[in-house]
């Protein structure tokens, strides 16, 4: 039972990551919100992201599989967007490719 808790807590730091990620770089862009000062913040939480994100994933072999298993789907998708530069339309395109992956994840986490 603890170990799937902790699946389930891992999956849903991993969602909430990804959430926060995307607000920060949605307001960066639009120029809702100027991040120039704090630029480093957005690099910050895609790596939180991606590590939690890979925690979580690993939970397939140890926890809550149903929580975890659609979080490796993401891995592919967060991987790449270091390669689209922020200023094209690539980039957020690809962090969105990893929604539905992340969606899936909350939805069998609050399934119980």
């Amino acid at each position: 039972m603890r170990r799937e808790r902790a699946g389930r807590a891992l999956a849903l730091a991993a969602c909430a990551s990804y959430l926060a990620s995307c607000t920060l770089g949605a307001l960066a862009a639009t120029r809702v919100l100027d991040t120039r000062p704090v630029r480093w913040a957005h690099h910050a939480l895609y790596i939180a992201t991606f590590a939690v994100t890979g925690a979580a994933a690993s939970g397939v072999a140890w926890a809550d599989r149903r929580a975890a298993a659609p979080l490796i789907g993401s891995l592919a998708p967060l991987a790449l967007i270091p390669a689209a530069s922020a200023r094209t339309a690539a980039h957020p395109t690809i962090a969105a490719l990893a929604a539905p992956f992340y969606a899936a994840s909350a939805a069998q986490t609050f399934r119980r």
